[in-house]
């Protein structure tokens, strides 16, 4: 198990306890700023809900069928046909998430 999956068990154990997040701790030797630490992390990790479109500088859609993109916490569906472009100004401003 990845140090990422121990500790979304033990946010999720944290969870269901219905401790106090420093009972909790203390009873299973953690350090409260870890927890915090981490219940942070996965609070700012967005959860796409559709499929993640990766891309180049050559992407270009062959269809005119509308593309789900997820901008931070945004979702945007589109079929402009300057995606590339908006996906390239995406990219350097850092806003696409890659789940990977």
């Amino acid at each position: 198990m990845s140090k990422l999956e121990q500790w979304q068990q033990t946010i999720d154990d944290w969870k269901f306890s219905g401790l106090s997040k420093k009972e909790y701790c203390q009873n299973h030797n953690i350090k409260v700023h870890n927890l915090h630490y981490w219940i942070g992390k996965f609070n700012k990790a967005p959860e796409p809900t559709g499929q993640f479109l990766p891309f180049t500088e050559k992407f270009e859609p062959t269809d005119h069928k509308p593309i789900e993109l997820f901008v931070g916490h945004a979702r945007i569906i589109t079929s402009l046909p300057c995606l590339t472009e908006v996906l390239l100004e995406l990219e350097r401003a850092g806003l696409l998430y890659d789940p990977t």
